[in-house]
């Protein structure tokens, strides 16, 4: 995939989802040390379990940066990684 949008626009939204990413990483860390502190011996499994969730954050902000950088101007005419139900049939070409 090249991207062929605005380098700075890409960059911010890089920044944007890389921030609200590690928010989100670590308050669901804490929530997975707090529910492991509940159980004996649940200790264990946080290593596990976090590193599920960084894999699950992995892909879900590969999918919001291909779909930014897709409708920043940078993916011509791929589809979104998800479908949100909002796209129009044609827009001649003027996006």
């Amino acid at each position: 995939m090249t991207n062929q949008g605005n380098p700075q626009q890409q960059g911010f939204v890089e920044d944007s989802l890389h921030g609200a990413r590690q928010q989100l990483e670590g308050h669901i860390g804490d929530v997975i040390d707090q529910y492991a502190g509940r159980v004996p011996g649940g200790d264990r499994f946080t290593p596990e379990a976090k590193k599920a969730v960084g894999g699950i954050l992995d892909g879900l902000q590969k999918q919001l940066e291909a779909e930014a950088n897709n409708r920043l101007g940078g993916g011509g005419t791929s589809t979104p990684a998800t479908g949100t139900g909002n796209q129009q049939p044609d827009q001649g070409g003027l996006l």
